[in-house]
Order: structure tokens, then C-alpha cells, then sequence
């Protein structure tokens, strides 16, 4: 080919490229004219929003409308300028509800689906909680219904609803509901922990006025060791621990229990803890079995750990000891172990006591005690020669709480103890705050049910009144039968009620009169009624003069026995204390001496740390973010030293720490700006470290707590106001992620 004709070719081919590139050009700006057009047209008529663009021959088109007449006008109009064939359609309809329709958000989420409908108070919530809820999908289905109203915000309502997200979303299963005042949860969490953590996180989360309605299962927990346990007097049969496999075995024993002639002393049976991990097949018939050896004996307890079996008890004086404990070893299902523990019976004591006094001069041990073994062994911790009466009567976990007092008074130069029932008193050295730490270092450690009291012990008559007061109980008469009626009223606990009264009529006037002062929760299920007790004259007016009496206190214990009415406990206000000393004075008949002791003090009201007995991470982290809020610890001004008022709240943390010991946390101190950042840093690490010290001497592991000042780097609120400083300060305890 000649140099002439491929220039030739060359020359037409550049003009053909040139002439498809003007030719796309052309109609790339004529396309873009048109969609220009649309979007104009659309503004027009009152569509501004409406987003247009274009991808050759398809038209897509997003945005929201108010109603389906709407969308068809804009689909319309697009349709007639463009000429596509097709268009990509991501118009919705949100047709607005009236103002005033109630607010709601249903959230349903099962294996294929999750769908969410129902009312928010605005398309900017509406579109947040869809995409919160869109989370849930994984592989499923989303469908969001849900419509918007066109009001202002609700806050409230919206702070409700994404903790009602956060719920389901935690769960396998489940629905949650959310109404103006109010929150429905219904599902299946995936095990006891998740659902303790959900229960914690809502308490947390949700605002005041709304109330709960939960209905969360969970997988029963897998138990290690599986426990029963229980007790038998003559009141009846006490069931204390009690795992079973299943429901059903829930009615076994209680159907035990009665077919064995006896009573049920309260009806924990019935709520027997399901759990996997019995150790056999054979676990219903041992308990059954070991209700059945109990009931051979006078009194006795037993204990079964997986397949080991303790039962302990008494025989009737001079019985023979050796064919009890045959009968007790009868009839066991093979692969239990049965250990027994079989004695003559003891007398009865009530009240159970024991007084300890340590000085220079002195040291003595006088009272009660269960077992010859424990005589030895208290003995020892004071290092004297104790003057103990065996007996029976003790309270549940007295032992412990008798060693745990005893340990403590041990640790001083002086003091005594008294241990009365279930009250402990312990008299020591040292200033207020000192005794007051002591006091709650042994209330954390003391069983539950046990009330505590350090008082002075510098003044010498306080040891002398400790002798008059040991030898005064040690010279009750040894009955069974002798009357006595107590209650006791502490720490946001119903009231128990136990004693006696002569009649029936009598119960059901005393037990009235109870309710009447304590609420419907008040526990007389040890209130018996005895025709023989020899009751002293004026006995039921001496009963509700102590019923009045207590229930101006805002905790505390009164006991009524003939001839004397002992009341003890703590107030709020000094004039309280006034009120139940003249309430008690003037009611009580005469033939009755009146003992008191009150102690008036603020009484801080923190929730309970109540629940299963190991918390989750996160369960942990929540409760004790609620304490702090209702409680911050406080510090004397410019220092690190814990105020006095913030003791309650470091001992309900501690009991909170304890039950999550695999939780690890750093305490973190915060300041306000005032002053240098230097010494801000240097305050808030002195004063974490302060609360790391306070709970480890509480009994909460070390390693569990990292201290971390943060100083004046991290504020919450405006340090330009005297309440946002306030707020500044604070100690924060963070999971160590």
C-alpha cells in the first residue's frame, strides 16, 4: 500500500473516533440536560427532595413522600421527561400519623425474620431505630413498618426504645415492645448470665417512669457441686439449698415432706432451683431418702454434695444411738456415700447467746455453743479456757457468725462481744470512723440475716456492764418451752416475725397488727401458737407495744420474753429515737422491764446487690454504676481520705465485686479544673487508689482492681458551674476490656 492511501485511512478512521466521541458527548449532555429538567420540574411541584440521576438507559430516583398519591406524581412525571424503559424506584411512602396517636415500637425477631412496626415521633427517630434494628438481620429478613408522626422529639420514649433494641438483640428469640410509659419483653436469652445481664442492663438504662414487664427464660445452668440441703425441728422441715433436674421434681419434695408426716417450715421447696449436673439418675430418690432418715430422728440436718450424703441429728436421752444410725443408713440408692453424725439430744436455749471479754487483766468465754468441737476451737482463737454450756437453739450459720466476731475481737487490745441470736455486738477501741469501718468490714463478712453494732469500748463500765449482761443470759432457765417473741426489721428486708402466742385468735390478731406496721410482706411463718406456754400477764399488750415500737426504727430487733421487752436498732433522727422510747415506755405493761439500745445515724437506702450468686461482666459493671449514681463516694475536701458517708456504698460495691471475681476493673479518679493539671493528676490517682485500698480490705480480690488517675482530663459536665464541678468529681469503675 502507498505512503498516500494509508495516510488516507488513517485520517478517516480518527475522524470516525472523533465523531462517535461528539456523538456520546452529545447525547451524555442532552442526558444530563433532561435529568436537569426532571429534577426543575419535580421542585416545582413540590418534590425538591427527590433525588434523580441516570446510568445510560436507566433513571434511578430516592427519597421520601407523604403518600401514595405523591409517589405516583413523581414516578409520573420522571416516566414522561425521561422515556426510559426503566427506572430503579427507591421512593418510600412515610405517611405521617396525627398528632396525639400514642407512641409504640414492636421489634420481632425469630430464626427467619426480624420486623419492626409501630409509631415514632419523628422520621430522624424513625430512621435511627430502623438502622439500629437492621443489626439484627444476619442472614434474615428485615421488614421495618414502622411510621413516623410529625411532633418533636421524645426523648424518653426514644432512650426506652434502644434499650428495648439492645434487649431483643441480645436474646436467641423474642419480641419487645415499647409504650409511653411502659416495656414488654418476651423471650429466650441464651443462658442465665445473658439473662442477668439483660435484666441489669435495663435496669440501668430504661428511664424512672417506665415500668417493666419481663418474661426473658434461659437454658437451666449447669451446677458444680449439685447441692441439697436441709433442716428438721419441731417447727417443721426447713429446705435450704435445693437443685433438681426438672420441674416435676419440684412437687417430689414437697410430696416427700408430707408423706413423712411433717411440715414445710416456709415453701422454698417450691422453688427449687432447675439445673443440669445432678450427679446420677438416682438424685430424686437420695432426697427423697434423706427427708425420710431426717424424720427419724428427733432433729437433725442433712447435706447432700453430688453423691456425698452428711446427716447429723439427735436422739431422745438414753435412746439407743447405734440403731438410729441404722435406721438413718437404710435405703439409699447405690452410689451414695452416707456419712452420719448421731448424739443424745441437748437442751433447748432461747435466747442463744455467748459473750466474750478480753483485757490486761482478763480474758473469759461464757455462753452456748452447739457441738463440743466448736468449744475447743473458740476457745483457742482466745487462747482461754471457755465456760460453755452445750445446747441446742442456735439460729442457722451462728457458728460462723460466733467465729467471725471472735476472730475480730481477738485482733484487739480490749473489748467484749455479745452475740445474741442473731445480733451481734461488739464493743473496741478507737474513734467513730474507726469503729464505724470495723463495723461494716464485719457486715460484709457476717451471714445473711445477722445485724452488727461496734460501740465504744474505752469506758470501763462497758465491760462491766458486758459481765452483768453474760450472766444474766447465762442464767436463763434451760426450756423448750420457755415464750419469747421476736422480729426483726432491717436492711429493706420484709420483717420476720417468730414467737408465741396462746391462742389462734391470738396469731391472727398479732399477725394483723404486724402487717398492719410492716406491710403484707412482714414473714410470720414462725409465729406459733402454744395453749400450754405459760404466758405472763399482759403478754399481747407487751406484744404490740414492741410492734409499735420497732416500727419507728429504720432497722432493728425487738424482743419480748416475761417480765423484760429488749429493743435495739437505728434511726434516722435523734427525735425517732425519742418517739420509740416513749412509744415503748408508755405501752408496755408494767409488769415489764424495758432494755434498749438505739443508735441514731443516716441510714442510706442503695439497692441490693440481690440475684444469682456469680454475675456477669457487664451485670456487675451496670449495679455498680447504679450505686454510684444514687451514692457518689465523697472525699474530704482537698485530700484523699474517703468521707465517712460514702462507707455504706463501698460495702455494697465490695458485695457486688465479689460475685463477679473474673471481673477485672479499673478505678478510675476524676477532678475538676480548679487548680494545677499537676496536682489534679496527683489528687485523683491519690484517691483511687484510696477506694482500690478500702475495697481490698473488704475482701475483694486485688487483682480484681487497677487504680488510674485521669486528674481533670475527662469531665462530664462544665467545670464553669458550681454543679458540673461536683459532678467532675467522681470515682468511675470501668471493665478492663
Amino acid at each position: 500500500m502507498r505512503k498516500s492511501e494509508l495516510i488516507s485511512l488513517v485520517a478517516l478512521a480518527l475522524i470516525g473516533v472523533i465523531a462517535l466521541i461528539m456523538g456520546r458527548f452529545g447525547a451524555r449532555a442532552m442526558q444530563d440536560s433532561v435529568i436537569e429538567r426532571a429534577r426543575d420540574n419535580l421542585a416545582i411541584i413540590g418534590f425538591s427532595d427527590i433525588e434523580v440521576s441516570a446510568d445510560g438507559l436507566v433513571v434511578e430516583i430516592a427519597g421520601k413522600v407523604r403518600s401514595s398519591n405523591d409517589h405516583d406524581v413523581v414516578l409520573g412525571t420522571i416516566q414522561n421527561m425521561t422515556g426510559v424503559a426503566r427506572i430503579v424506584d427507591n421512593v418510600f411512602v412515610v405517611e405521617p400519623l396525627m398528632d396525639g396517636t400514642p407512641l409504640k415500637l414492636v421489634l420481632q425477631r425469630d430464626g427467619q425474620a426480624v420486623t419492626l412496626t409501630g409509631e415514632a415521633p419523628n422520621f430522624e427517630s424513625r430512621d435511627l431505630l430502623a438502622a439500629q434494628a437492621e443489626l439484627l438481620r444476619g442472614e434474615a429478613e428485615f421488614l421495618n413498618l414502622m411510621k413516623a408522626q410529625d411532633r418533636g422529639s421524645a426523648p424518653d420514649w426514644f432512650i426506652a426504645a434502644e434499650a428495648t433494641i439492645d434487649a431483643v438483640s441480645a436474646l436467641r428469640v423474642g419480641r419487645g415492645e415499647v409504650f409511653e410509659n411502659k416495656v414488654v419483653i418476651v423471650g429466650a436469652a441464651i443462658d442465665g448470665a445473658a439473662r442477668d445481664e439483660i435484666l441489669a442492663m435495663l435496669q440501668a438504662r430504661l428511664p424512672s417512669k417506665y415500668t417493666q414487664e419481663l418474661e426473658i427464660s434461659a437454658p437451666p445452668p449447669l451446677l458444680s457441686p449439685y447441692v441439697f440441703s436441709a433442716r428438721m425441728n419441731a417447727d417443721g422441715i426447713d429446705i435450704g439449698r435445693c437443685a433438681v433436674p426438672d420441674a416435676r421434681l419440684r412437687s417430689v419434695v414437697a410430696g416427700a415432706v408430707k408423706s413423712a408426716g411433717r411440715k414445710l417450715v416456709d415453701e422454698r421447696a417450691q422453688t427449687c432451683v432447675i439445673a443440669h449436673g445432678a450427679p446420677n439418675e438416682q438424685w430424686s430418690d437420695a432426697v427423697v431418702r434423706s427427708i425420710e432418715a431426717m424424720t427419724t430422728l428427733q432433729e437433725g440436718a442433712v447435706r447432700i454434695v453430688d453423691d456425698q450424703v452428711l446427716i447429723e441429728g439427735f436422739v431422745a436421752k438414753g435412746a439407743d444411738i447405734t440403731a438410729a444410725t441404722e435406721r438413718v443408713m437404710e435405703g439409699w440408692p447405690a452410689p451414695y456415700h452416707v456419712q452420719t453424725s448421731i448424739r443424745e439430744i441437748l437442751p433447748f436455749v432461747r435466747p442463744y447467746s455467748l459473750t466474750a471479754i478480753k483485757r490486761p487483766s482478763e480474758v473469759s468465754l461464757r455462753g452456748h455453743a452447739p457441738h463440743e468441737s466448736r468449744v475447743e476451737t473458740w476457745g483457742k482463737i482466745l487462747g482461754v479456757e471457755p465456760d460453755l454450756k452445750l445446747a441446742r437453739g442456735e439460729p442457722p450459720e451462728w457458728e460462723m457468725a460466733v467465729e467471725i466476731g471472735l476472730e475480730r475481737l481477738a485482733s484487739l487490745k480490749i473489748g467484749a462481744l455479745t452475740v445474741v441470736g442473731r445480733s451481734l455486738i461488739l464493743a473496741a477501741p478507737g474513734d467513730l470512723a474507726e469503729r464505724k469501718q470495723m463495723e461494716l468490714g464485719l457486715r460484709g463478712r457476717l451471714p445473711s440475716g445477722y445485724a452488727v453494732e461496734v460501740i465504744a469500748a474505752d469506758e470501763p463500765q462497758f465491760l462491766g456492764a458486758s459481765t452483768e449482761t453474760a450472766e444474766a443470759l447465762e442464767n436463763l432457765p434451760v426450756t423448750d418451752h420457755r415464750p419469747v417473741f421476736i422480729v426483726s426489721h432491717q436492711d429493706g428486708q420484709p420483717a420476720l416475725v417468730r414467737g408465741v402466742v396462746a391462742d389462734p385468735a391470738s396469731r391472727a390478731t398479732v399477725s394483723a397488727y404486724a402487717h398492719a406496721k410492716f406491710g403484707r410482706m412482714a414473714d410470720l411463718s414462725a409465729l406459733e401458737v402454744r395453749p400450754q406456754a405459760d404466758l405472763p400477764l399482759g403478754w399481747q399488750r407487751a406484744l404490740f407495744a414492741s410492734l409499735d415500737a420497732l416500727s419507728v426504727l429504720s432497722q432493728g430487733e425487738v424482743m419480748v420474753e416475761p417480765g423484760a421487752a429488749y429493743l435495739r436498732g437505728q434511726v434516722s433522727k435523734a427525735t425517732q429515737a425519742h418517739e420509740a422510747l416513749r412509744t415503748l415506755e408508755s405501752k408496755l405493761p408494767e409488769e415489764f422491764a424495758r432494755f434498749s439500745r438505739l443508735r441514731v445515724e443516716e441510714v442510706i437506702a442503695l439497692p441490693e446487690a440481690d440475684g444469682p450468686e456469680h454475675l456477669t461482666d457487664g451485670a456487675c459493671e451496670a449495679r455498680i454504676k447504679q450505686l454510684t449514681a444514687a451514692n457518689p463516694i465523697n472525699f474530704e475536701s482537698g485530700s484523699s481520705v474517703i468521707s465517712g458517708d460514702s462507707y455504706d456504698v463501698l460495702e455494697r460495691i465490695s458485695r457486688v465485686l465479689i460475685r463477679c471475681p473474673e471481673a477485672q476493673f479499673i478505678v478510675g479518679g476524676h477532678t475538676d479544673a480548679s487548680g494545677s493539671e499537676e496536682d489534679n493528676l496527683s489528687l485523683s490517682q491519690k484517691r483511687a487508689g484510696q477506694v482500690r485500698v478500702a475495697l481490698v480490705r473488704r475482701g475483694v480480690d486485688p487483682g480484681q482492681l487497677m487504680a488510674q488517675g485521669f486528674g481533670e482530663s475527662r469531665p462530664i459536665a462544665s467545670n464553669e458551674t458550681a454543679s458540673g464541678r461536683a459532678r467532675n468529681r467522681r470515682i468511675e469503675f470501668k471493665i478492663s476490656r
